[in-house]
């Protein structure tokens, strides 16, 4: 499949094919992770950000890397993380050290992205094949009870146990559809939760999981671990607020901005010799993440929100996780966000965009001015808000704020 001349340090794509030729790739994703392939770069299905990648990526000298993963968006300059085979292995034995051993797995998030790749090199690894849910037109809950019945078979003669990534919207797809009126929504819904209630854990990663929806679906029987991570540190390295046995973690006490160390980090990033994001300290090799973080009174990193997410209203700064999570609290919310709108003298006005639920009406204005202001100040809580059929996310289930705020300044004129 891939050349055998005498370089093997040039980057050579890796086509990923649909959920049903994916065993297709199992051989040359065991062999990464041992360390005799080229540096493989992860393409995605869709043929114009496939192209646009390979065109950046292939050919160009990767040595030591196993994989190449691209960490920006749809637009601007990709970035590749440059990831070992044994930082690979690192970021594995890390997840399955928090979640209580090896196991194997279901893919029913995109391969393209870290959470899903890690996802096969995690079964792999622990020597099953995974089993893949059809994306190819999107994520169903009905294809849930027979993915799971797949992923168990012959578990009753076996001790292994049994995995499954979830970004939060999957998982608000099941909380939401399980309080439906539609009896037949309900229905596929209440299969879906006595499927995956069958499995030892589920990792939702990817984007902030709303606190009441872990609690509801908890409390339902499933056991739900909130794991962090990215592509730069090769996956997961923080599970339920605990870091992994593989990282470390420390907090810049004047920015807040949360820095990671430890074997999982990627080799940095193609093609950039120095970037900001990685330096060294006292000899330890530390990557600067984007993201805002403080340590609880338990000891646990809660992640607040990123620093290229925040709102500058007249010269407060505001982070719009905590606002977002208070929101998620009532009823008539079925999904939401704060974002910034251009504003002629604040600069950025604080606008929340709120998905009502089918059920309960949304709030209102000034419900959410009670709902906030007593915590968060009359500065720092929403202006106005705005009210929306769905928001766009991209392909690993996370929220495309650039996307909302275009969306939205449109809607406004």
């Amino acid at each position: 499949m891939f050349n055998n001349d005498a370089v093997q340090h040039l980057i050579e794509a890796l086509p990923l094919p649909p959920h049903d030729h994916m065993p297709s790739i199992y051989p040359v994703l065991r062999d990464c992770l041992r360390g005799t392939t080229p540096p493989l770069l992860a393409l995605p299905p869709t043929p114009v950000e496939a192209e646009r990648l390979y065109n950046h990526f292939v050919g160009r000298p990767s040595p030591g890397s196993a994989l190449i993963m691209a960490t920006s968006g749809t637009t601007g300059t990709p970035k590749g993380a440059r990831l070992s085979p044994a930082a690979l292995r690192a970021a594995i034995d890390s997840t399955h050290a928090a979640l209580g051993g090896p196991g194997r797995w279901l893919l029913a998030v995109p391969a393209h992205h870290i959470i899903g790749m890690q996802v096969l090199l995690r079964s792999l690894h622990a020597g099953y094949d995974p089993v893949t849910l059809p994306l190819e037109n999107g994520f169903h809950l009905a294809d849930l009870p027979t993915a799971i019945a797949e992923l168990r078979d012959g578990s009753t003669t076996s001790p292994r146990r049994h995995y499954a990534s979830l970004v939060p919207s999957q998982l608000d797809t099941l909380y939401h559809d399980l309080h439906s009126s539609h009896l037949p929504t309900r229905r596929i819904a209440e299969d879906a939760l006595a499927a995956c209630s069958h499995l030892d854990a589920i990792l939702s990663g990817g984007a902030p999981l709303p606190d009441h929806i872990d609690t509801y679906l908890t409390r339902a029987g499933l056991t739900i671990v909130r794991g962090y991570g990215s592509s730069e540190v090769a996956g997961g390295v923080l599970f339920d607020g605990r870091p992994g046995p593989a990282t470390q973690f420390r907090i810049d006490p004047a920015t807040h901005r949360v820095s990671i160390s430890g074997a999982t980090l990627a080799d940095g990033y193609v093609g950039i010799a120095a970037h900001p994001d990685w330096t060294y300290d006292d000899g330890q090799r530390w990557y600067h993440t984007h993201d805002l973080g403080h340590w609880d009174d338990d000891g646990r990193l809660i992640i607040d929100g990123r620093l290229d997410e925040a709102i500058n209203s007249g010269g407060i700064i505001v982070i719009p996780q905590p606002l977002e999570a208070a929101l998620y609290t009532h009823p008539g919310v079925k999904e939401c966000a704060v974002i910034g709108l251009p504003h002629p003298h604040f600069g950025q006005c604080v606008t929340a965009v709120i998905v009502p639920t089918d059920d309960t009406p949304p709030p209102t204005m000034e419900e959410i001015i009670a709902l906030l202001e007593p915590t968060f100040g009359h500065y720092s809580i929403p202006k106005d808000a705005i009210y929306l059929p769905q928001l766009p996310h991209r392909s690993n289930g996370k929220l495309n704020r650039t996307e909302l705020v275009t969306l939205v300044s449109q809607l406004h004129h």
